[in-house]
């Protein structure tokens, strides 16, 4: 539970962190960890599928998000929490 617990706020940082650069930016930038190859991969894999297929596709072709075009950058995390931190740093950074 508590590995849940901390996957849901990496989450949710991440895309709250990305809201405070989106003003300025021409590109907003969207950010998530995805477990395709880990212990829920069964639901995880068609997961980063839609969210890919919503944020890069659907939004972006009905004009984008105040006109602005959408990038949509996932990592694949396995399920392991370490791997998760180092991918979080990396959508940090970007």
């Amino acid at each position: 539970m508590n590995m849940k617990k901390i996957l849901i706020f990496l989450c949710a940082f991440v895309f709250l962190f990305g809201l405070s650069s989106m003003a300025m930016a021409k590109v907003i930038k969207i950010g998530g960890l995805k477990d395709t190859t880990g212990a829920t991969s069964d639901v995880g894999k068609d997961a980063a599928l839609g969210q890919e297929e919503f944020w890069s596709h659907y939004v972006n072709d009905h004009g984008g998000i105040n006109g602005k075009k959408v990038k949509y950058i996932w990592f694949d995390y396995g399920y392991r929490i370490p791997e998760a931190l180092t991918k979080y740093k990396l959508l940090k950074r970007m």
